[in-house]
């Protein structure tokens, strides 16, 4: 049976856990989920984690990787190459994008908003494409010059 001091240690450890999963998921605007009372530390590793692998890069191997039956050993080791890849997602505003921090536009949802910090100040930066580019029209080619002398073609031979 678990102590009183026991249930006091394990949530003080989980809110250690929980600090530090909230200054990896600061830059996307989001907190680490809160850990329930009489939750392990390996279960709320598990949980948090989990909810930390959807803004990581689509590169990384941990992007899918299913973190039920992993043991504490190998938690470990996930848990800094996660918040890793969650950190190189943070430095860059088109990885971002990618994530569920960024937000649809309202009038185009292939275009993602992020807001981003530099120099004190807070722009928001768009990236997707854009639905212009399909309204274009086709590209056009130069067959050839007109000259005083007559037609010539790109390669610069003359046209009767």
């Amino acid at each position: 049976m678990r102590t009183k001091e026991y249930e006091v240690e394990l949530q003080r450890r989980l809110t250690v856990f929980q600090a530090r999963y909230n200054d990896c998921l600061e830059p996307f605007g989001r907190q680490a989920p809160c850990p329930t009372m009489g939750e392990g530390a390996n279960a709320y590793q598990r949980k948090a984690l989990g909810y930390l692998q959807q803004f990581v890069h689509p590169g990384s191997p941990w992007k899918n990787v299913s973190l039920d039956g992993m043991k504490a050993d190998a938690l470990v080791i996930a848990n800094q190459e996660i918040i890793a890849d969650a950190m190189v997602t943070a430095r860059d505003p088109r990885l971002i994008a990618q994530t569920p921090a960024a937000r649809p536009d309202t009038m185009d949802p292939n275009i993602k908003a992020v807001k981003v910090v530099r120099g004190g100040k807070e722009f928001t930066e768009f990236y997707g494409e854009s639905f212009v580019k399909a309204m274009c029209r086709p590209g056009r080619r130069v067959a050839g010059f007109y000259t005083p002398n007559g037609y010539i073609t790109t390669n610069g031979t003359m046209m009767r």
